[in-house]
């Protein structure tokens, strides 16, 4: 990852400490950026299933862009009743089906 700003390697740095103990997937994206996939996250006990992995692209333009959108599992739902309706739009991320 040398060739990656100093900006996007410190922040693939701090994403692999703060989710030390889980596989982190980090790919060039040809432009600069990376795209970053963790594995194993909690999503919590009000989904099934509870972990899943997370995923989601910085951008060449990091630190001046959003890290945004991220992505999850299309097999994550909430199991637990709620009053309102959660929705999600399916995608996909990196050849990866997703919601």
């Amino acid at each position: 990852m040398s060739a990656l700003a100093s900006a996007i390697t410190e922040a693939v740095e701090a994403i692999r400490a703060q989710f030390a103990g889980h596989p982190v997937e980090v790919v060039p994206d040809g432009n600069g950026g990376v795209f970053v996939t963790v594995e194993d996250v909690s999503v919590g006990p009000s989904y099934a299933p509870a972990a899943t992995w997370l995923g989601f692209q910085i951008s060449a333009a990091y630190p001046d862009a959003d890290v945004y959108p991220h992505y999850l599992s299309s097999a994550v739902r909430r199991h637990i009743r709620v009053c309102r309706s959660v929705s999600a739009q399916v995608t996909v991320f990196r050849c990866m089906r997703v919601a």
